[in-house]
């Protein structure tokens, strides 16, 4: 039995989108820290094909390029920061595999590439809000009571 988050238990119908901030890059932020330089390497780094790369115009996260975000539907979403050119592709190669073959989108810190142990911002996915902004996790059917946090502080 492949272990939790192995990229053997991948549904192939589950996608996950990574934007690559191209503003990253454009001001000083060092040798292999661009953002068009990244998007050009993931887009051909041969990830799997329910793998979307897309180019975004800012994070925000100017202080951390080249700044990356990963989301899928129904999963926490995640901004990563400092990544290399050479480094960030290899670590996504092996860490967006695991992302999605994840119930929820954790993918614990051990888990993780060195470079994506910190992560800038992890953000739930918006099925998990109610009206009165309270955080609906009985009504997810892969989270029960008490896993929301446990799904934080697993990271």
């Amino acid at each position: 039995m492949p272990p939790q988050n192995s990229p053997d238990k991948i549904d192939k119908n589950q996608t996950a989108t990574v934007f690559v901030c191209v503003t990253c890059g454009q001001n000083d932020a060092g040798p292999d820290r661009n953002g068009l330089e990244l998007l050009a390497a993931l887009e051909s780094a041969g990830l799997p094909e329910n793998v979307r790369v897309q180019k975004i115009k800012c994070f925000g996260a100017c202080n951390h390029s080249c700044a990356v975000g990963v989301t899928a539907p129904g999963k926490i979403g995640y901004l990563y920061g400092n990544l290399t050119v050479k480094d960030g592709v290899a670590a996504l190669r092996d860490y967006v595999p695991k992302y999605i073959a994840s119930h929820n989108g954790v993918v614990t810190r051990d888990q993780r590439p060195d470079i994506l142990k910190d992560i800038l911002i992890r953000l739930p996915h918006a099925d998990w809000a109610s009206a009165d902004g309270t955080v609906r996790v009985e009504d997810d059917a892969n989270l029960q009571q008490g896993q929301f946090r446990q799904a934080f502080d697993d990271v």
